[in-house]
């Protein structure tokens, strides 16, 4: 309960002190995802609530999405797609659930960010860091239901989601 409490009042804090401070706002999410992931585990055990890791994977993003808007948070973005990319990864290769489904939902939790990020500082780093980070999460997510529907259409789903990529990044940036 330490962290998290911890987390609330630092995000408080910030909100409220120093809301323009992009390096407090960064600082402050990162901490929060993680004393949320504490906060999941520390339940989880003290009353031995049953789960597989993909659970509690789900149940962090889930938790830990707002953050990403409440704060204003590049670094908190990419943390939260790179969670994705874990979840997909458990389901899909080592459980071999390959259902992709809701990877895709999680996915796009984060796409009005992004596009605000784009819209705000198109030219910046972080956007670029985070475009970045969002392609290669869908080339797994990709991956993953080039897998699930073994039509083998892979090769051509990749074809033309890199040249997808190709294109926006030439109209966009």
């Amino acid at each position: 309960r330490g962290p998290l409490v911890a987390a609330l009042a630092l995000i408080s804090f910030v909100l409220l002190r120093r809301n323009e401070s992009k390096p407090w706002r960064e600082l402050v999410a990162i901490f929060d995802v993680a004393a949320v992931g504490t906060a999941i585990s520390l339940i989880g055990q003290t009353y031995q609530i049953q789960g597989s890791f993909g659970d509690f994977m789900r149940a962090w993003l889930l938790l830990s999405i707002p953050v990403v808007y409440v704060l204003r948070t590049t670094v908190g973005a990419v943390a939260y797609v790179i969670g994705t990319v874990v979840w997909l990864m458990n389901h899909s290769f080592f459980w071999g659930e390959a259902r992709p489904n809701f990877f895709w939902v999680l996915l796009l939790l984060v796409l009005p960010y992004s596009w605000m990020r784009y819209r705000d500082a198109r030219d910046s780093r972080e956007t670029a860091t985070l475009a970045i980070v969002l392609a290669l999460a869908t080339i797994f997510g990709v991956g993953a239901a080039a897998e699930f529907v073994k039509a083998n259409v892979g090769a051509v789903a990749f074809a033309g989601l890199l040249t997808t990529f190709y294109l926006c990044g030439m109209k966009f940036f």
